[in-house]
């Protein structure tokens, strides 16, 4: 388990910056630009392994997942508990969707003449959940859904990497926030054991 402290430039240094890119050679702000504000977060980053064939975990991964479609949310407006209903039914086993397809970063070797290598980022989540936190602090939206990068560490190893929620979500300081990431935690933890055939 790692811990990685995110580092952001200081309100001093935006400050500084604005300056540099003032074209009249002042010091003051850009024109319509209320506030900069920037902080240090402390994000635990996860790593697992799972002796598992590539293909067959990224195969139960995505038939444990829902899948995300825009127009069930879209029907709120004017049906709200068909709405629910359909984004309840597409959340799957675990209650987590997939957002789009996954992202295959291993097709990009090639470009630097290597062979492709196995690695999928996927962004995992649910409106259900998210709305939860957003409701409290519409800065939750910045991470989710989850991103989850899963790649071939070996023959027949696989690893799997993300940020824990928990630690994501616990800079907005707020108790509700707090208790859904946790089980968002868990919830995460759950169905990439099941991907790899684990029990918990």
């Amino acid at each position: 388990m790692t811990v990685t402290t995110i580092k952001s430039g200081s309100d001093e240094q935006l400050s500084g910056t604005r300056k540099e890119l003032s074209t009249d050679g002042s010091s003051t702000s850009f024109r319509g630009v209320l506030a900069t504000h920037s902080r240090v977060i402390e994000v635990q980053h996860q790593t697992v392994d799972f002796h598992v064939d590539f293909e067959v975990f990224n195969q139960n991964l995505l038939d444990l997942l829902g899948r995300f479609n825009a127009n069930d949310v879209a029907k709120a407006g004017s049906d709200l508990q068909d709405a629910l209903a359909r984004l309840q039914v597409a959340q799957g086993k675990y209650g987590l969707m997939l957002f789009g397809e996954g992202l295959d970063h291993g097709a990009l070797f090639p470009l630097i003449e290597s062979p492709a290598r196995k690695s999928i980022r996927y962004h995992i989540g649910s409106p259900l959940i998210a709305i939860k936190m957003e409701r409290k602090n519409m800065g939750v939206a910045l991470y989710a859904p989850l991103t989850v990068l899963v790649y071939e560490l070996s023959p027949g190893v696989v690893r799997v990497e993300y940020d824990l929620p928990s630690s994501m979500f616990g800079q907005f300081n707020d108790a509700e926030i707090d208790q859904v990431a946790a089980a968002l935690n868990t919830k995460l933890y759950v169905v990439l054991l099941a991907a790899a055939g684990v029990s918990d």
